[in-house]
């Protein structure tokens, strides 16, 4: 099955990866969630991954699948969401506690005396975790309907 792919992608790493796999003649649906993976063992670093949407189209029937992509960590970047850089109630930057989980709700609280803010991030709907980990943090996917 032959296929072209078209990718919306904010990551550099992500985009020269995905460029260089194309020109070596390798299919890149089948390297894409590599690809993935090492871009996440990045984050770290570089905590500002965007989310990603992989758009395929199959040659032979011009059928066009997408899938979602958003990197999760549940320190800095829970279910996809940015915790805020400072508490909205008391100002106070870099303020969160480790993350609490309530079932599948991840829950932070202002660090700051007296303060009783907190922010939750639930699991977004349609969006399944990718198996592999990387760097404590995981991809989720989801089949967009085109």
């Amino acid at each position: 099955m032959e296929e072209t792919c078209i990718y919306a992608i904010g990551v550099p790493a992500l985009f020269a990866q995905s460029i260089l796999l194309y020109l070596k003649a390798l299919m890149l649906r089948r390297r894409f969630s590599f690809a993935l993976l090492v871009t996440g063992k990045f984050s770290i670093s570089h905590p500002a991954l965007t989310n990603v949407c992989h758009i395929c189209s199959d040659t032979n029937t011009s059928a066009l699948e997408a899938v979602e992509y958003v990197f999760t960590h549940p320190k800095w970047r829970p279910w996809g969401h940015r915790l805020p850089m400072t508490c909205p109630v008391c100002g106070t930057p870099n303020c969160w506690t480790e993350a609490g989980k309530h079932f599948s709700t991840y829950i932070f609280t202002c660090r700051h005396l007296g303060c009783e803010a907190h922010c939750e991030f639930s699991r977004p709907q349609g969006f399944n975790l990718c198996e592999e980990e990387s760097n404590g943090g995981r991809w989720l996917e989801k089949k967009l309907m085109l």
